[in-house]
């Protein structure tokens, strides 16, 4: 009986173990999967932190390239700025040397105009001098072939008055 009551109770003890392991294998698989369960949300969890985090940085690097950019642009039109200022500055220098360039043909040309009036001025002076001249030993030759004319006429004094008048 003793015996019986072992066996019975081994039996007994069996099937308890058998349903502690039945349980403990159904814990563990619970728990397996429950340790699934958390990896995959913990990995799910993990991967949407990586692509927040991805997000950030690209979005870090679209404001530095944005902000880089940005420097660019305000560097490109202070640049612009400074090719018309160049260029307008340039654009005055070119006019001005045009003016004296201008200035100086006219210049030139006054200068021509200056020295072909003075040369026919010069031409004329010359000419009338020669004129002048001419008129003059034409006057002389005819008071003098008067003179002669008046000596033999014998009124020579008279004459040699008017002649001097006219010689003044």
């Amino acid at each position: 009986m003793a015996e019986q009551i072992a066996t019975k109770f081994l039996e007994e003890l069996k099937k308890i173990k058998a349903g502690v392991i039945k349980a403990a294998d159904e814990v563990t698989t619970k728990t397996e999967a429950h340790e699934q369960e958390q990896l995959a949300k913990f990995q799910k969890c993990l991967e949407s932190k990586t692509k927040i985090t991805n997000a950030e940085i690209s979005h870090l690097e679209l404001r530095a390239e944005l902000k880089s950019l940005t420097n660019a642009q305000q560097e490109i039109a202070a640049a612009k700025v400074i090719a018309v200022a160049a260029e307008k500055h340039e654009q005055a220098k070119n006019d001005e040397l045009e003016k004296k360039v201008a200035d100086l043909r006219r210049a030139e040309l006054d200068e021509e105009k200056g020295q072909n009036i003075k040369d026919m001025y010069q031409d004329m002076l010359e000419k009338l001098s020669e004129m002048h001249t001419v008129s003059r030993l034409s006057q002389r030759e005819a008071l003098t072939n008067e003179r002669v004319a008046l000596e033999e006429q014998g009124t020579f004094r008279t004459c040699l008055h008017s002649f001097s008048r006219l010689s003044n």
